[in-house]
């Protein structure tokens, strides 16, 4: 019996049959009893004309209809019009490759999306930072991944790279990605070079390693005799500020030793411990290079001490060891000795932080944007800042440049000082060399004038933290030094035991001249002592000033220097002379012990006398003085010719005093001690006491006023 199989007229409209020849169906569905689930088979939809020809109910789509055809032309041969074909059993490839095809080259970004493509390998272009790959259909699934150019691989724990690194991948480099979850992929990476791949991580954990040869458990590396072990920081010269080679260290036990080396010279002899090979190629004046700089950051100890260097010797040997050797043609020590104290004046940008930078219990962020710029103002050049800081920069640091200020019309030229703080990601000293400044001038900054300026900006676009300053101080030193020729240039000397000079030796001075004397600050070669015969001369700027002449100390040729007089002092006899040739009565005498008194022309016009472990200052009074009657100005008034001026007697109103003639710094104070008039104060002719030229000032009784001239010409009220 033949069964038909009951179809959609819309899916079946000729059914060719070998036997039967054609039958045409109309709209509808032809229902045929007894037709269930797997009642029709492969073999149903077959006709066998020969044992090598067998026909199959095929589906011909070109035309849309059902055909008989070959077997074997009819076979399946894609899956292109199934979008998610399945396999029922494991896939036996039958000895035959499957080849997989490349697809659409895709575009890195942070997620680069490898799985949305029509092929297993692909192709990524681009430069950008790629942190994930997206989302896989599946668990299992994978990826060959080919980079165009150079990008970085960021290792994380959802992209997990060889050596928990992250890698900067080069044009041709593959990597195969692997989906451990839909989300999380291991990646395995060849370079394109054939060569290994390198480490770009920012720390390497290193397990603890026992070797039979030192069973020290230390991490050992066994150097190749004949070779060295070569760091390569010149190929491509680092930028990195804080150590091509860093060690970051805190003691956990007492005694440790962060680097120690321990080398025999055995009998070899020039055997180095460490050397350091500097190069000055290119050093321009201003500029330092540093072979070896500790830098100690003593700002929350309590005691103690740090050795910068310490040299011991141990056993009895005959070899000698010295702590120090120096070549012919280098200075021994150059020493900048000096205190830090606080700033004048500082500012951010436009905004004052004098106060903040002196101050150790106000800390302020600075620097917390690009190309903000500090400046630090004096009145006096000064040579060093101290940076003490709460919380160090963080990353590449500020990246700072130092200006200076150069000409007095709001120029700046850039140096570069030898900075302790490593762009403030330390607490340090930035210093450098006054005379290296050419042309350092006063400036004037946000309206502060007459100040020498440094200036410091941040040129680094992005950090993870800002410096925040505890204090920030200048110095002003003072330089000593041991130069290559022996010649020792100190403060004082403080000699526990007596100072030998050589077997018949002394110490000379030349004579020298008022121009040159031989006793002398090295700084001032024109002011000191020289001797003529058995005189001894004090030569200030070039001109002989005083001498020790005949037993006695005092001025020299009649040269205004004053002199020192062998008589009794007194309130009105000085005994200090500051200008012999001016008055032998005008100088400093006493009254007392504990006393000073200034002397004009034998008049004690200021005392200062010690009282009670205070100084009490009297000055000269006129008293008693009668306002001119009838009052005027100058040339009728009562003309007041000291400091201090008493009139208890005022006939009537308007009688009147004059002030002295204007001279920038005098002070007059005037008190009307009448009891009831008043009287008026005059200036000097042409004077002004604010009300006016030559204009009075009334002064009423029992009432006092002080004076101050301001120039030559007016006075001001104090």
């Amino acid at each position: 019996m033949l069964k038909f199989l009951a179809l959609p007229l819309t899916l079946l409209t000729l059914i060719t049959f070998p036997t039967f020849g054609q039958s045409t169906l109309g709209g509808g569905t032809v229902g045929i009893p007894g037709l269930t689930t797997n009642a029709v088979r492969e073999r149903h939809l077959k006709a066998v004309d020969a044992p090598a020809d067998e026909e199959c109910l095929t589906y011909e789509s070109t035309v849309g209809d059902f055909e008989w055809q070959n077997c074997i032309a009819g076979a399946m041969t894609d899956v292109v019009d199934d979008v998610t074909p399945q396999l029922g059993g494991p896939l036996d490839t039958n000895d035959q490759a499957i080849n997989l095809s490349e697809g659409t080259p895709v575009a890195s970004d942070t997620t680069t999306d490898i799985w949305a493509t029509d092929g297993n390998t692909i192709h990524v272009t681009g430069v950008t930072t790629i942190t994930s790959f997206g989302t896989a259909p599946r668990v299992g699934a994978s990826r060959v991944v080919i980079f165009d150019g150079a990008l970085i691989l960021t290792h994380s724990a959802n992209l997990a790279l060889p050596g928990s690194a992250n890698i900067t991948t080069a044009a041709g480099d593959i990597a195969f990605v692997y989906a451990d979850s839909t989300t999380q992929f291991d990646v395995l990476y060849a370079r394109v070079d054939g060569t290994a791949l390198a480490i770009t991580a920012n720390s390497i954990d290193f397990t603890e390693i026992v070797n039979a040869a030192t069973l020290d458990g230390n991490f050992s590396i066994a150097a190749p005799a004949a070779n060295n072990i070569v760091i390569d920081s010149r190929t491509a010269p680092s930028t990195h500020t804080q150590g091509i080679m860093r060690y970051e260290h805190t003691a956990a036990a007492v005694n440790t030793r962060v680097i120690e080396l321990e080398v025999d010279a055995a009998s070899f002899a020039s055997t180095h411990a460490v050397r350091a090979d500097l190069h000055a190629t290119a050093l321009a004046p201003g500029e330092v290079m540093i072979g070896y700089h500790v830098s100690a950051d003593t700002s929350t100890s309590t005691g103690g001490m740090i050795e910068a260097v310490r040299v011991d010797k141990a056993g009895a040997g005959s070899a000698d060891v010295h702590a120090l050797h120096i070549d012919p043609g280098v200075d021994v020590i150059h020493q900048e000795s000096g205190t830090f104290g606080a700033l004048e004046s500082a500012w951010e940008n436009a905004v004052e932080v004098t106060s903040e930078l002196n101050d150790t219990g106000t800390d302020l962020t600075l620097f917390s944007s690009n190309s903000d710029i500090l400046y630090i103002g004096d009145a006096a050049a000064f040579n060093a800042l101290e940076v003490n800081l709460d919380t160090v920069a963080g990353g590449a640091g500020i990246k700072p440049t130092f200006e200076f200020s150069d000409d007095g019309g709001g120029g700046w030229d850039t140096f570069t000082p030898v900075d302790g703080t490593d762009g403030f990601r330390e607490t340090g000293i930035i210093e450098w060399t006054i005379a290296d400044l050419t042309n350092w001038q006063t400036d004037t900054v946000n309206a502060v004038a007459n100040k020498f300026w440094i200036r410091i900006t941040r040129t680094q676009a992005s950090i993870p933290q800002d410096p925040i300053e505890d204090t920030i101080q200048i110095s002003k030193t003072i330089e000593h030094g041991w130069d290559e020729d022996g010649n020792l240039s100190v403060n004082t000397g403080d000699f526990a035991g007596d100072v030998t000079m050589a077997s018949g030796t002394q110490v000379f001075l030349d004579t020298g001249i008022a121009a040159l004397p031989s006793l002398t600050d090295r700084t001032n070669p024109d002011t000191g002592i020289y001797f003529s015969g058995n005189d001894i001369n004090i030569s200030i700027n070039e001109v002989n000033r005083f001498g020790f002449v005949a037993g006695t100390f005092r001025a020299i040729n009649g040269v205004n220097g004053g002199a020192l007089l062998q008589e009794t002092a007194s309130t009105i006899n000085p005994t200090v002379i500051p200008g012999v040739i001016n008055n032998m009565a005008t100088g400093m005498g006493s009254g007392g012990a504990n006393e000073l008194s200034l002397i004009a022309d034998s008049i004690e016009g200021i005392r200062i006398e010690e009282a009670s472990s205070h100084i009490l200052i009297s000055y000269e009074t006129h008293v008693g003085l009668t306002a001119n009657s009838g009052g005027g100005g100058v040339g009728s008034c009562l003309q007041l010719l000291s400091s201090y001026n008493e009139v208890p007697i005022v006939g009537a109103a308007g009688d009147s005093v004059c002030l002295p003639t204007a001279a920038i710094g005098k002070t007059v104070f005037i008190i009307n001690n009448d009891s009831t008039d008043a009287m008026d104060v005059y200036p000097f002719t042409d004077d002004n006491l604010g009300g006016g030229v030559n204009t009075a000032v009334s002064l009423a009784a029992g009432s006092n006023i002080r004076y101050f001239a301001i120039d030559g010409v007016n006075w001001e009220v104090m």
